[in-house]
């Protein structure tokens, strides 16, 4: 009998080791592909500063800081931010390169910031805070956010701001591209700072155990908030068909 019991629970032992090792597909909710985006690290982690003339560059800001014009400013979040300041004419960027995920269903980059130009006006380029994305070697590809003519000069917020980047992660699947923060200050200082960076991306399911036990729901488009599938067999039907039944808010 005592045989019989161990072999049962060993035959049962293995059959759920089968079990979980068939649903070992786990559904995530959406991606943040930005490493130390908050600067809680108190470093630069993950990201490179591209220096420009005249000292120009981005430095970590603890409350302490002091750019050449401005003045110290406490962080935006948390204990650090990252804050970029020059002394004559250039150009600094702030940098964080990136692989571009397959199957991506919808993508917002999101940021805080302040923006402090002491010039009279905003101009493109020379005098401007920029977010946009280039490839491995400079070019540009793809501009989330630009000050504008007539924008306020002191916008010291700090300032909630995002770009869809959805259309451009689709079109670009697979490839190495470089998110860039770049303060431009031709004609007098700008003093801008950096906070909460995030990339978020929704991928869409490829295998049928991402829908089951509420996974279905963790896929989100993260511009509207609003869930891709209706239910476990909408996902399902997605997954089988691969993808030409599409999902209900597609």
């Amino acid at each position: 009998m005592k045989d019989m019991k161990k072999t049962f629970l060993t035959t049962l032992l293995v059959a759920l080791g089968m079990g979980f090792a068939l649903s070992s597909a786990q559904a995530a909710g959406p991606a943040n592909l930005i490493v130390n985006g908050n600067f809680e690290t108190g470093s630069f982690a993950g990201w490179t500063v591209v220096p420009g003339a005249f000292g120009a560059t981005y430095a970590i800001n603890d409350g302490t800081f002091v750019p050449f014009l401005g003045g110290a400013l406490p962080p935006i979040n948390g204990n650090f931010d990252a804050v970029g300041t020059q002394s004559g004419s250039s150009l600094t960027s702030l940098q964080q390169t990136i692989t571009v995920p397959n199957n991506v269903f919808s993508a917002k980059l999101t940021w805080n910031d302040r923006v402090r130009n002491f010039a009279s006006l905003f101009l493109h380029p020379g005098q401007e805070w920029r977010v946009v994305i280039r490839d491995t070697g400079g070019g540009l590809l793809h501009v989330v956010f630009s000050t504008n003519p007539g924008d306020p000069l002191l916008q010291v917020g700090p300032n909630s701001r995002s770009g869809d980047v959805t259309a451009f992660l689709q079109a670009h699947a697979g490839q190495t591209v470089v998110v860039s923060f770049e303060t431009q200050a031709e004609f007098f200082f700008i003093t801008t700072a950096v906070d909460d960076v995030k990339l978020l991306v929704s991928i869409l399911p490829t295998d049928k155990d991402e829908c089951k036990d509420g996974g279905w729901a963790t896929f989100v488009n993260v511009n509207t908030g609003v869930q891709i599938f209706k239910n476990q067999g909408d996902c399902v039907s997605f997954v089988a068909t691969k993808g030409k039944n599409p999902p209900a808010h597609f």
